[in-house]
């Protein structure tokens, strides 16, 4: 293109190359503005006529545009330079930082007790993208990693609820599993496990607002709940939740993370469930010790053994959970007592290793 256009118009992009896209714009309009204008005033309007009418033109005028440079930026407002300048502090001061961590790694503990988490991963947690710090780490895979995993083991809860019973056979189980609130599982987990939801009723009982590092969306003037939902606080504290499930997952394995979905969250969800699911919830929460139960698989006891610690005055001693030992096959006295006689095939095989051996 730039060999059909007049020699006027190639010497100012040669100069104009370092300038502003506007500027080379108005230098180029100003070589020919009698032929520009006849090409814009053409009768012709169309894209396929406008075409036409460019190419059967002796001479037209070419014009250059580039992207705005990346060391051009727009103009920033006094709030977020002080919002930069601040979290530049605050990352220059270790002390600033450490007590941060502290305080958030000390708020996990309290509710994932007895678990510990390393201070780089309880802050990405609960670091949002949206925030200021976000370059240097965010809880997006991990919120990913948790989705997955509570959309598992909710699955995994409404097949156990359909578990066959004695009285009936694992077909029927299969077959008319009871009759659930749904028609589709699909549908249904995405609904009880929406972002949304999970930042309004389980985020909002962890009190995550007080440690997640986010930037709310800038939105007009509003009270209550509508302020609440529109300045994206329910969904970063979804997000938080989903990442929190998904750390513990990273860290701890599956077995916790599960007693973490059965202790921690489902009970928070329970509105959402109809019998028999909401039944069986409050059933595998009894059977993990509660909302408080311990997550750890050393520290889980069985009701069995509960029951046998509980002393007559009704205190209950914990103590770590020991497998009981493995029972030695024993043979009966029969058994032992019996005389193995060998056939005549065996004997003259052993005969004949004797012979040769000898």
């Amino acid at each position: 293109m730039l060999s059909h256009a007049p020699s006027a118009t190639r010497r100012l992009w040669s100069r104009a190359r370092v300038s502003e896209p506007e500027t080379l714009l108005q230098q180029c309009l100003s070589v020919q503005p009698r032929r520009t204008l006849s090409t814009i005033a053409s009768s012709s309007r169309t894209l396929s006529g406008a075409q036409n009418s460019m190419l059967r033109a002796a001479s037209v005028p070419v014009m250059f545009t580039r992207h705005r440079s990346k060391y051009i930026r727009d103009e920033e407002s006094l709030a977020d330079w002080e919002d930069r300048q601040h979290l530049h502090e605050v990352m220059s001061q270790p002390k600033l930082n450490e007590r941060a961590e502290e305080h958030v790694v000390g708020h996990m503990c309290k509710i994932f007790a007895p678990l510990k988490f390393p201070a780089d991963l309880a802050m990405r947690m609960i670091t949002h993208a949206s925030y200021r710090g976000g370059q240097y780490g965010h809880n997006t895979r991990l919120s990913f990693l948790g989705r997955r995993t509570l959309q598992s083991y909710l699955r995994l809860f409404v097949l156990s609820a359909s578990a066959p019973t004695p009285e009936s056979s694992a077909t029927d189980a299969l077959c008319n599993p009871f009759q659930f609130p749904f028609e589709d599982l699909d549908d249904w987990c995405d609904d009880v496990l929406n972002t949304y939801k999970l930042g309004e009723h389980v985020g909002g009982a962890w009190a995550l607002e007080n440690i997640m590092q986010w930037t709310p969306a800038i939105i007009p003037r509003q009270e209550g709940r509508g302020f609440l939902h529109g300045s994206g606080l329910y969904k970063v504290r979804g997000t938080a939740v989903e990442s929190i499930i998904g750390g513990i997952y990273h860290q701890h394995g599956g077995t916790v993370a599960l007693r973490a979905f059965h202790t921690r969250v489902l009970p928070h969800l329970q509105i959402f469930l109809k019998e028999p699911l909401r039944s069986h919830a409050r059933l595998r929460l009894e059977q993990m010790g509660g909302k408080d139960g311990l997550l750890t698989s050393e520290q889980v006891q069985t009701p069995i053994e509960q029951q046998q610690q509980r002393q007559p005055n009704g205190i209950q001693h914990r103590s770590s959970y020991r497998p009981p030992p493995l029972k030695r096959h024993e043979p009966s006295e029969a058994a032992r007592n019996r005389v193995v006689r060998p056939d005549a095939a065996s004997r003259d095989i052993r005969e004949q290793i004797r012979a040769i051996l000898g």
